[in-house]
């Protein structure tokens, strides 16, 4: 909410850069390259912000990335059904069975799926970064629509570009999303590899020619020039905001939180295969089913569904060759999010090790977090479920057509009506699987005293007590007294503001001693005037 008003204020009201402040910390001011700011979310719903207020710009936020990220996977799925060629699974032609409308009725469950998924329902309870995954599906689309172009010696650049800035517009969200995408290419150029160094017989006109060795690097080069002109393209971009992001990476840790974070919010392989924690009929007692016992239950609320994966499981069975690709990626992010020591059931306090015990992990999230720079800057690792979502919301759609084709005779002369009928059928089951409602939802709950605040006429900033941790609504009621805070949440702690500096301020962060014996008492009032 506060970052829907900071864009506003800061682009509207004062027209400076969104990302330094000298509203929080005061008076130091911050930076804020490493707070989950989303500046798409502020840019796109400027507009109503200023005409209509905070609260519905907030909510067009909620229902834009609920339709976008729907609409992707739509889009991504149909794609991939009616496709005649398979990028990620053979040169070869794959057999055309599938009527458009059984294509349009199995895209549109597996964007049901994924709008619908636990992960994102759980996420609207506050994390707006991450509930804005929408243009994850879209670049995954042009990124396999600009590869599959480009191996076949067809005009690839426009869509490598739309992928260049779907990727951008993705960091403009969040920026766990573009690791994930990261990895996300890393997989299918790996992928394509392996394929590579098999024996390909590739369809030229009327010909089937085995290709040479030398040919398999060319053609596997060919894949590999979309993936890096998205990337230069995201690069150049969004430069302004990654170059001050990886200066300050380099000078400074602040921005690393604690290794035992990363246990503390990692998934249990269980948090994938409970029903959905969020369903009506569970909660509250379903927060502390087996699983993650101490992570929030926005972290660990990350079922895949049943129906969900029955439908996988018939397309792995029914399509092997479409299928194979996206249920093995949806394996690696599990075993991603599953962070750096796979459990299988609960976690609790107890596993989680002391500071630099990760070194001695060999999982493949500890690998990758010692090997890919910056990775280790971010913590909330059961987030990766966000791609197994994706994943299986694909793969499903892929099981239901295959389904579809399956019933006799269904691709001679197929049934409109009885695929509808069973497309809603299906439907409906996986809302009653996902049911959450009614949401637990409220207003912004600013005490009366703030808006009297905003009336007072004296300069000055707000130091709210306690301040032993950093709380969120602080953010809400500066949106009502608008004077600067001395403290407030940014995501990572910086030890250059005077919180962690001066006395005084450092007795009511840390709630003990400061290195200087002094009287707090005493001399309290000088210290803050």
């Amino acid at each position: 909410y506060w970052n829907l008003w900071w864009i506003k204020t800061a682009l509207v009201d004062n027209l400076r850069s969104p990302f330094v402040t000298d509203l929080l910390y005061y008076p130091t001011g911050v930076n804020l390259y490493f707070h989950t700011l989303n500046p798409f979310n502020g840019l796109l719903t400027l507009p109503l912000q200023l005409s209509a207020g905070l609260i519905p710009a907030y909510n067009a936020v909620v229902f834009f990335s609920w339709v976008m990220g729907g609409y992707g996977v739509y889009l991504l799925t149909g794609w991939i059904l009616g496709s005649r060629y398979s990028l990620l699974g053979t040169h070869r032609q794959l057999p055309n069975l599938q009527s458009p409308s059984s294509i349009q009725l199995s895209a549109f469950l597996a964007g049901l799926i994924f709008t619908f998924s636990p992960f994102h329902m759980a996420h609207l309870l506050g994390h707006m970064q991450v509930m804005s995954l929408q243009w994850i599906p879209f670049y995954v689309l042009y990124l396999l629509r600009a590869m599959e172009q480009s191996g076949r010696g067809q005009p690839w650049l426009r869509s490598a570009l739309m992928a260049g800035l779907f990727l951008t517009l993705t960091g403009l969200c969040d920026w766990y999303f573009v690791l994930y995408l990261f990895l996300f290419t890393g997989l299918v150029i790996g992928w394509r590899w392996m394929l590579g160094i098999r024996d390909w017989r590739v369809e030229i006109g009327e010909c089937m020619v085995t290709q040479s060795p030398i040919s398999n690097l060319q053609s596997l080069f060919s894949y590999l020039r979309p993936p890096l002109i998205a990337g230069l393209l995201f690069l150049l971009l969004l430069a302004p905001i990654l170059v001050p992001m990886i200066r300050e990476a380099t000078q400074f840790s602040f921005m690393v939180r604690p290794t035992t974070d990363l246990y503390v919010f990692s998934a249990s392989l269980a948090d994938f295969f409970v029903p959905n924690r969020l369903h009506t009929l569970f909660r509250p007692e379903s927060f502390n089913w087996i699983g993650n016992q101490i992570a929030p239950p926005s972290e660990k609320t990350i079922s895949i569904g049943y129906l969900p994966l029955l439908l996988a499981l018939m397309a792995a069975w029914k399509d092997r060759r479409r299928a194979a690709f996206w249920l093995i990626s949806a394996v690696f992010f599990l075993l991603m999010a599953l962070g750096p020591r796979i459990h299988i059931g609960n976690i609790t306090q107890a596993d989680v090790p002391n500071a630099g015990a990760i070194s001695m992990e060999w999982t493949p999230y500890a690998i990758l977090n010692r090997l890919i720079p910056f990775m280790r800057i971010s913590r909330s690792v059961s987030r990766y479920a966000l791609m197994v979502q994706l994943c299986m919301a694909v793969t499903a759609g892929l099981g239901f057509a295959a389904w579809l084709r399956s019933r006799p005779n269904n691709h001679q002369s197929p049934n409109l009506l009885v695929s509808l009928s069973s497309c809603l059928f299906v439907a409906l089951l996986i809302l009653a699987e996902f049911w959450v409602a009614p949401y637990p939802i409220s207003p912004p709950d600013t005490p009366a005293f703030y808006t009297q605040l905003a009336t007072m006429p004296e300069s000055g900033a707000v130091l709210n007590v306690p301040m032993n941790y950093d709380r969120p609504g602080y953010l809400l009621y500066q949106t009502v007294h608008h004077k600067p805070l001395t403290v407030a949440y940014i995501s990572r702690d910086d030890p250059r503001t005077y919180t962690e500096r001066a006395p005084v301020l450092q007795h009511f962060r840390h709630l003990g001693a400061d290195i200087l014996d002094i009287d707090p008492a005493r001399v309290g009032m000088t210290v803050l005037h």
